[in-house]
């Protein structure tokens, strides 16, 4: 893809995060796929929009929030912007998700807005997620993308590492995606030798 694309890339997603964040009065960011794909000069397929849910929702999120989000996709995008979907399956430890809405852009693009509850930083639910390589991140104020020495080191080691709390669909999702690379639980040997305690610490059980 380029330097350049992935310049546009980058651009695009803080302009989506700059709109979400003004139309929810909350904090947004682009965390696991899309992020991770500019880092890896591969091409973008979906983005997942992490949002606070605001301190109103119901009738707003429905008839005020969701419309709107809408109406910027499609000032952006053009009109082949499908209406909200709601999701129900995540593909990972989802205590910290109110409820996730998909719109398709163009039948080519999934974008997910993924609404958090406010008790939840959105920061830390990247940092925590239990796959290495999903473990980046883009605010609206980012300068590039932000990753973990969990992710940095998976890439230096071709190495994805997950914890007990990645679901298997989603460990399948990472396997079939990433075949040049070893994918390890956290506590094999491996991961034990190569990845410093400092850096695996937070994926590891606590005993």
């Amino acid at each position: 893809m380029g330097l350049n694309h992935n310049r546009e890339d980058f651009a695009l997603i803080k302009e989506i995060l700059q709109n979400v964040s003004e139309i929810t009065n909350t904090n947004a960011i682009c965390a696991g796929g899309a992020p991770r794909d500019i880092t890896m000069d591969l091409i973008i397929r979906d983005y997942d929009i992490y949002v606070t849910v605001p301190n109103t929702v119901g009738n707003t999120l429905d008839n005020f929030i969701l419309p709107a989000i809408q109406q910027k996709f499609i000032d952006m995008f053009g009109n082949e912007v499908s209406d909200p979907k709601l999701i129900g399956e995540t593909w990972y430890e989802d205590n910290y998700i109110h409820s996730i809405y998909e719109f398709n852009i163009l039948e080519m693009i999934d974008i997910q807005i993924i609404f958090t509850k406010t008790e939840w930083e959105l920061e830390t639910i990247v940092k925590d997620f239990p796959m290495s390589l999903s473990q980046a991140w883009i605010t609206k104020n980012s300068n590039k993308v932000e990753t973990t020495p969990m992710f940095d080191r998976s890439i230096e080691l071709r190495t994805g590492v997950y914890s007990h709390k990645c679901k298997s669909s989603y460990l399948a999702k990472i396997i079939q995606k990433f075949r040049g690379f070893a994918i390890i639980p956290v506590n094999h040997m491996f991961c034990q030798a190569q990845f410093a305690k400092s850096i695996r610490q937070s994926m590891e059980i606590p005993y």
